[in-house]
């Protein structure tokens, strides 16, 4: 069990995925991206790709978010931690490939946090390519992708967006800022 941990529904319990195979981002990691965001999402559209459990668009719901999408071929945990903050305001919830998905936002997106299966590289490729094809990023918003150290992410970052790598362990977080 891990717990939302700031903001509107802090405390609020969320249950994590029971399969032992799936890696879900560490609370510490978690904190750590919402200081790096600090208020950019604030009534903002923040969009939470290959969300296993939400707990990253939840999270963002809790501190201020205006609205959350969660992206993921398996939706049913966001779905069922998400029915478990009462008063939460409503959210969308895509169910299929992130690539697909990315192409049906059309509101403009201030954040986006990322974190597909690590050894998935072709995941963080077609996602970000369909992200950047759509230009659906606003101006100055912040793109977090987890990753591990091994993988560069870099390389599929844009030239108009300043970037930033964060270290914790194994998890590496790249961080963009689109300018």
């Amino acid at each position: 069990m891990s717990f939302i941990t700031a903001g509107k529904f802090k405390g609020a319990r969320l249950k994590r995925p029971m399969d032992r195979g799936v890696r879900a981002t560490q609370q510490k990691v978690r904190e750590a991206v919402f200081n790096i965001i600090g208020d950019r999402v604030d009534d903002g559209h923040f969009v939470d790709v290959c969300c296993g459990s939400g707990a990253m668009g939840l999270e963002a719901l809790s501190r201020g978010a205006g609205h959350v999408t969660f992206i993921d071929i398996d939706i049913q945990l966001a779905k069922t931690n998400y029915k478990g903050l009462s008063g939460a305001p409503p959210v969308t919830i895509l169910k299929g490939d992130a690539a697909d998905c990315v192409r049906r936002i059309t509101t403009p997106i201030n954040g986006l946090f990322m974190d597909p299966p690590w050894e998935k590289h072709e995941l963080y490729e077609a996602a970000l390519k369909a992200i950047f094809e759509s230009d659906i990023l606003a101006p100055g918003a912040v793109l977090v992708i987890e990753h591990f150290k091994k993988n560069i992410m870099t390389d599929y970052l844009p030239s108009n967006m300043t970037h930033k790598l964060y270290k914790y362990g194994d998890t590496h977080l790249t961080v963009g800022i689109k300018g």
